[in-house]
């Protein structure tokens, strides 16, 4: 597993900036999946969060961990339908969560162009994800 994707799966939540208009926007997020070496994130259609990042997919994550913090530096771009389908059928919470209506707004967003670095006092180590 990824380094970068093993510290924010521990820190269990993380934070997400996105940009609407010309104003930041940072929310908690806890969703993350890692899919055939792909890093994904889980939101509905019907959220501002995912307007925003159909308008300009350029995102930052930060979250805070053992002994350190991580930033991650990416795109979230909605997912091929595949990837979207195996992500939702390989976990169950999902699948409860995205049932009858609610499916229609399950979105899945994958990390590309990802960047990402833990800091740990003022050491930087540069990390995958």
């Amino acid at each position: 597993m990824p380094k970068g994707y093993e510290f924010l799966k521990e820190a269990g939540t993380y934070f997400i900036a996105t940009v609407d208009k010309d104003q930041a926007k940072v929310r908690p997020f806890g969703s993350l999946y890692l899919n055939e070496g792909k890093a994904y994130i889980v939101t509905a259609n019907t959220k501002d969060c995912y307007k925003q990042m159909l308008e300009n997919p350029k995102v930052e994550i930060a979250a805070m961990g053992k002994g350190g913090w991580i930033r991650v530096t990416c795109k979230a771009v909605p997912a091929q339908e595949d990837a979207a389908q195996a992500v939702l059928n390989a976990n169950e919470r999902l699948k409860e969560r995205y049932t009858g209506q609610a499916a229609e707004t399950f979105a899945l967003m994958e990390l590309t162009d990802v960047s990402a670095a833990i800091y740990k006092g003022s050491e930087i180590e540069r990390v995958e994800f």
